[in-house]
């Protein structure tokens, strides 16, 4: 079980740590934590976050986003992202024919509306890109202009 409260960055951590390393069964803690994130109707989506990801996996995803707040997509969202990246596979990556896609992904799907998407994503793509070497080659002509 990974360690709660970091690498003891603070004095409240640092106690915190000897505490939970006194304790021998940890897993009665956590089943309390459990418990009391179940009752209080103000968590109900941590508690099952937590249930899904168990005790370790949920003390990381604490530590990543350190009481920020995210905004996950909703399924009908994550059903069209995944379709428009198989979409973008079949057609940028094996250079198959829309005919060819459909026949290869059992969802139905409008081929004019996923081209646009495709095009917004291959636009974004080398946008990036040219950032990317925009940055990198003002780099190398800084460091070649001193000599």
């Amino acid at each position: 079980m990974e360690n709660i409260f970091k690498d003891g960055e603070s004095v409240f951590e640092k106690q915190m740590q000897e505490v939970f390393q006194s304790i021998d069964n940890k897993s009665i803690l956590f089943s309390v934590i459990s418990f009391v994130f179940y009752h209080d109707k103000k968590v109900t989506e941590i508690y099952d976050i937590y249930r899904l990801l168990g005790i370790d996996n949920f003390i990381k995803l604490v530590h990543l986003l350190d009481g920020e707040t995210i905004k996950l997509p909703t399924s009908t969202e994550l059903r069209e992202l995944i379709l428009m990246i198989l979409c973008f596979y079949y057609r940028e990556v094996e250079g198959l024919e829309w005919g060819e896609v459909h026949d290869k992904i059992p969802f139905r799907f409008n081929s004019i509306s996923m081209s646009y998407k495709i095009k917004s994503l291959n636009d974004s793509i080398r946008s990036e890109l040219i950032a990317i070497f925009n940055g990198t080659l003002g780099k190398k002509e800084d460091k070649n202009a001193g000599k």
